[in-house]
């Protein structure tokens, strides 16, 4: 998902599926798909927001491909 949004296949401030789709879609339970989800917010790529759910934020998404060396 990390690389989805760095290629931006999401478009920015976009909402990712909820943590049930995500859990369903990769096959993983729920503790899995919250931390994949805090490693992205660590990482500047995506941004919580309490009771609205999980955004990107493409900003940061680019500054960290280019500190990274990705595409």
């Amino acid at each position: 998902m990390a690389s989805n949004i760095k290629r931006r296949r999401y478009t920015a401030g976009a909402f990712l599926t909820s943590e049930t789709v995500m859990m369903k879609m990769y096959g993983v339970g729920r503790h899995t798909v919250r931390s994949a989800i805090g490693e992205m917010r660590g990482m500047g790529l995506v941004e919580s927001l309490q009771g609205r759910g999980t955004r990107t934020n493409h900003a940061r998404a680019r500054r960290s491909c280019l500190e990274t060396g990705g595409a």
